[in-house]
């Protein structure tokens, strides 16, 4: 019991350095952004970011130290910068305790603002990433932020881009596309059957392994001799092999929610 109660403490601190890090790095700044028809095809995008206290956001760039300002960056070449972007909010200049120079940061609250052009249709929502540098007293952070801009007139492109042909069936299509007359479910079921049973293979031949193997007549023996009835012996066995699987559980489910 001494042994199970290590583990959890020990998986208990991980988890919690994980969920603390990932928390402090997304609350350096809180961006929020909107897009104003200015003109047909014409936009003025305007990203308001709140600053956490204590933390700065270099608002210029300074080529002595390689130091980058804030970039917005578009993933669709249909949108094209117009002019310099611009940016006001609570800025000043200080002397940087990380570079050991003077430079200028924004603290509190900044806001930017950039004219774009777009050609086509108008998303409900346009896809941005943000690129800046943050820093407090003691450490250096650079930052990206995927942002969603909240466009005036902009239409929903999954239903808007939706046609309906009222003679296709794509429950009866004319050809087999694939020619293995297998369906689709069938196909997706038996590739996870297949990756779970190569996966199982794959631990047995670990077991044979020189790092595993010799441990397995060493883990046999602890249990069987430690135990005073067979009984206790496989309820021991089995609560060893569930928090192994249970560690490896909890040190992977953060993974799937903060990417």
């Amino acid at each position: 019991m001494r042994f199970t109660k290590i583990v959890l403490l020990f998986t208990a601190v991980f988890l919690f350095f994980q969920f603390t890090g990932l928390a402090q790095d997304s609350e350096v700044v809180q961006w929020q952004a909107t897009g104003k028809k200015i003109a047909e095809g014409q936009y003025e995008l305007r990203f308001t970011g709140t600053i956490s206290s204590g933390w700065q956001v270099y608002t210029k760039p300074n080529e002595a130290v390689s130091l980058e300002g804030v970039k917005i960056v578009f993933s669709d070449n249909a949108i094209q910068k117009k002019g310099a972007q611009q940016i006001t909010g609570n800025i000043k200049t200080i002397g940087d305790k990380i570079f050991d120079l003077s430079t200028e940061v924004a603290v509190q609250h900044l806001e930017i603002v950039q004219a774009i052009s777009l050609s086509g249709a108008v998303p409900a929502k346009l896809k941005a990433v943000l690129i800046y540098n943050t820093a407090n007293s003691e450490e250096f952070i650079p930052q990206e932020r995927k942002i969603d801009i909240v466009m005036e007139g902009g239409v929903d492109m999954a239903s808007a881009n939706r046609i309906w042909v009222p003679t296709i069936d794509l429950k009866k299509p004319v050809n087999d596309c694939g020619g293995t007359g297998i369906s689709t479910e069938e196909s997706d079921s038996g590739g996870l059957l297949t990756i779970f049973l190569l996966g199982f293979l794959g631990g047995l031949v670990a077991l044979i392994t020189p790092c595993v193997f010799p441990m397995i007549p060493l883990t046999v023996t602890f249990f069987t001799k430690k135990a005073t009835n067979k009984k206790k012996g496989v309820f021991n066995a089995a609560l060893y092999g569930f928090f192994i699987f249970l560690i490896y559980v909890l040190l992977s489910v953060p993974f799937y929610f903060f990417g």
